[in-house]
C-alpha cells in the first residue's frame, strides 16, 4: 500500500531524530519531503541525504515557535512543490524540572514550540488544505499528555493540550482535514537532551531500578554497547515511532487513524 507517492509533507524538526527517519522513509515512498528544522547544519544534511538516494526533499531553517517562519516555511513547500498535502508537527522539547526552580524561561520555550508552535502550523496551512479539498495533520503528543508526575508538569500540559488542539481541528474540519495525534512512550532519541533536571526521572524511572539493571546486566548486547537503543523492549526506538507516523499518513482517502498510543512492550520495567 503506498498513499503517499507524490504527496507534498512538511516535516518540523526533521533534522534528528524520528523527524529524521519519518522524512527518510515518505521520500523513500516517493514523497516530496520539507524538512523544517532549528538547526541548519543537522537539515541540510538530512536532506542532502535523501536527494542523494533519488529522493524530492527540500529544507528551510525554521523555528516553529516564531510563527512569520511557520508562515515562511509553508510558502517555501508551495514555492517549492506547489501544495502542502500533509504536515507533521513534530518538534519539541522537554525540559523536566520542577515548579520550585522557577525556570519560567525555559517553561515559556517550551510551551512556545511544544504548543503554539503546532498552532502556527496548522494556521499555516489550513487556508491551503481547505480550497484543495483534502489535507492531513499530525501532531506528535506523548504518553505524559495522560500521565504526569513531579517536575513533568510544564511538558505533560502542552502535550495534553496538543491532543485538544487536534480533536478540536477534527471536529472542525469535518473530514476535509484527516487529523492524526501520536502518543509515543519513553524512547531513545536526543529529545533527552533537553531535560533540565534529570532528578526528577528518578520519581518514575527509579521506580523499578533493580529489574531495570537486571535487565540491563541480561541483555547480551549492553555488554558492547551500553546504549539506550540497546534495551530490548525497554525503551522505544526512534524508527518505531516513525513507523507509526508513515502508517498513519499512508492511509488511503476516506481512512483516518485518529490517535495511536505506542509503547515499549516491557516498559514496565523501568517506569
Amino acid at each position: 500500500m503506498n498513499n503517499v507517492q507524490g504527496k507534498v509533507v512538511v516535516v518540523t524538526g526533521a533534522g534528528s531524530g524520528f523527524g529524521k527517519l519519518t522524512s527518510e522513509k515518505l521520500a523513500r515512498l516517493g514523497a516530496k519531503v520539507v524538512l523544517a528544522d532549528v538547526n541548519p547544519a543537522t537539515v541540510q544534511a538530512v536532506t542532502d541525504g535523501i536527494t542523494a538516494a533519488g529522493g524530492a526533499a527540500a529544507c528551510v531553517v525554521t523555528d516553529v515557535a516564531v510563527q512569520e517562519q511557520v508562515e515562511r516555511m509553508a510558502a517555501f513547500a508551495v514555492s517549492t512543490f506547489g501544495r502542502i498535502d500533509i504536515l507533521i508537527n513534530n518538534a519539541g522539547i522537554m525540559p523536566l524540572s520542577l515548579f520550585a526552580s522557577k525556570r519560567t524561561d525555559a517553561w515559556d520555550r517550551c510551551i512556545d514550540i511544544n504548543l503554539k508552535g503546532p498552532v502556527y502550523g496548522i494556521a499555516a496551512v489550513i487556508d491551503r488544505m481547505t480550497a484543495q479539498g483534502e489535507g492531513h495533520v499530525v501532531n506528535v503528543s506523548s504518553l505524559y499528555a495522560a500521565h504526569t508526575h513531579a517536575g513533568v508538569g510544564i511538558y505533560s500540559a502542552t502535550k495534553a493540550g496538543l491532543k485538544m488542539i487536534s480533536d478540536a481541528l477534527r471536529a472542525e474540519t469535518r473530514g476535509v482535514i484527516k487529523v492524526s495525534t501520536i502518543y509515543p512512550s519513553g524512547a531513545a532519541t536526543n529529545l533527552g537532551s533537553t531535560v533540565l533536571d534529570f532528578t526528577v526521572l528518578g520519581d518514575f524511572w527509579g521506580k523499578h531500578t533493580p529489574e531495570f539493571m537486571g535487565a540491563l546486566a541480561n541483555n547480551p548486547d549492553s555488554a558492547a554497547a551500553p546504549d539506550m537503543t540497546d534495551l530490548k523492549a525497554l525503551v522505544l526506538s526512534a524508527e518505531a515511532i516513525a513507523d507509526a507516523i508513515v502508517y498513519c499518513v499512508n492511509q488511503p482517502k476516506g481512512i483516518t487513524i485518529s490517535d495511536i498510543l505506542i509503547r515499549a512492550s516491557n516498559e514496565a520495567m523501568i517506569y
